[in-house]
């Protein structure tokens, strides 16, 4: 199996393993528990050789020029669903217009920057803030767009008219967005925790994409980033108010590898993303 995958024979690859084996001093491979997993050492191995070889494969497709008309190219973008509908229609649009030949895979953000930095994706489209944007050299970014955070309701909404009190705020059920268990709030979530606002959360959800979505017809509020909410807002019914508490703005930005920095599909890429986050 690993033979096919490598394009060798069977015999071949396991006098690579073994001259492997004795260049590093260990068994790198080994069969335990009904199937071969990685040694210590060879699972420290994974992160500098993929970024070997993801520079070696830039320096394989890299040309001096990119003419998006007519050539080929697929980029994988990672990013958090909110980040979609304002992105993805333009960009689809751009692509369809300008660059034909251009695929567009999007990724979700798990381990988005451990991805980038072995070259499994060519951006990554993040908060400036990202914690886990330190954590590997090599890594360039550039801001994209601000958003501030804000409250959606229902466009009935029996109860709320067009302010948002702290005590209506603190009154009303609420659908929050939290990753994992126990969840990891967003900046707006934690914001108002910060300041004392106590909620009652009867649901949460993993999706900022839909949770405007999902408080339409209800008595819920949620609070969302405003682009997202505006973008929604008159597609769904939805009312948009200004967060009874402070939160400071949220800055998106792109991030890629530095070893894709001179890439000129690269550069038109990351130029196109600019030019569309100027419009949103």
């Amino acid at each position: 199996m690993a033979g096919k995958h490598l394009g060798a024979s069977q015999p071949t690859t396991s006098a690579e393993l073994r001259r492997l084996r004795e260049l590093f001093r260990d068994e790198l491979l080994v069969y335990t528990g009904g199937r071969h997993q990685l040694t210590a050492l060879a699972q420290r191995l994974v992160t500098p050789v993929s970024t070997i070889l993801a520079a070696i494969d830039q320096a394989l497709i890299l040309r001096p020029t990119f003419d998006p008309t007519a050539e080929h190219r697929e980029f994988s973008i990672s990013m958090a669903d909110y980040c979609l509908p304002l992105l993805l229609r333009p960009l689809a649009e751009r692509l369809a217009a300008e660059a034909p030949a251009v695929a567009i895979h999007f990724h979700n953000p798990a381990q988005r920057m451990l991805k980038l930095s072995r070259g499994d994706v060519h951006l990554v489209i993040s908060p400036t803030n990202d914690p886990s944007a330190g954590s590997f050299a090599g890594v360039r970014s550039e801001p994209l767009y601000t958003d501030r955070w804000v409250c959606v309701v229902d466009a009935a909404h029996p109860k709320v008219d067009d302010c948002m009190t702290p005590e209506l705020f603190t009154s009303l059920p609420h659908l929050e967005i939290g990753v994992g268990s126990p969840p990891l709030f967003n900046a707006g979530e934690r914001a108002y925790r910060a300041g004392g606002l106590d909620v009652y959360v009867p649901i949460t959800t993993e999706s900022f994409a839909l949770t405007p979505l999902l408080v339409v017809g209800t008595e819920l509020v949620a609070v969302v980033p405003e682009k997202v909410a505006h973008h929604f807002a008159a597609r769904v019914g939805l009312k948009v108010l200004a967060p009874p508490f402070a939160a400071e703005p949220q800055v998106q930005a792109m991030y890629w590898n530095a070893l894709t920095e001179a890439d000129p599909a690269h550069t038109w890429l990351r130029r196109t993303l600019l030019d569309i986050a100027d419009g949103v």
